[in-house]
């Protein structure tokens, strides 16, 4: 059912080069789609650390938890959704893809 929660999303459109089921410690639970030579565990836990401390910011000044960071770079975007406290969505989109599409994908 995962699984084909995940190929629905990665074919969803031609931009997104892999969607990741991650538990928040980085290690990846399930996948679909191929990034290539991208460093899918070291920024999984990278992006889980930052939704961790956003969270801990935000509590501070009674902000909700943070459900979704994206980041744009020079060549990928990548969204991380959280989908619980243990585990997280994240996409990689290749340049050119529709950011927008995978954040719908991700959140369906």
């Amino acid at each position: 059912m995962i699984n084909d929660a995940l190929r629905q999303a990665a074919a969803a459109d031609d931009g997104i080069d892999g969607v990741f089921l991650v538990a928040m410690d980085g290690m990846e639970v399930a996948r679909s789609g191929d990034p290539g030579d991208f460093p899918l565990e070291f920024m999984a836990a990278s992006y889980a650390d930052i939704m961790r401390k956003l969270e801990v910011a935000g509590r501070d000044v009674d902000f909700e938890k943070p459900a979704e960071l994206v980041v744009t770079t020079a060549g990928r975007k990548l969204v991380f959704r959280t989908v619980t406290e243990e585990y997280g969505l994240l996409a990689v989109v290749a340049p050119g893809g529709i950011t927008g599409r995978a954040r719908y994908e991700l959140g369906k």
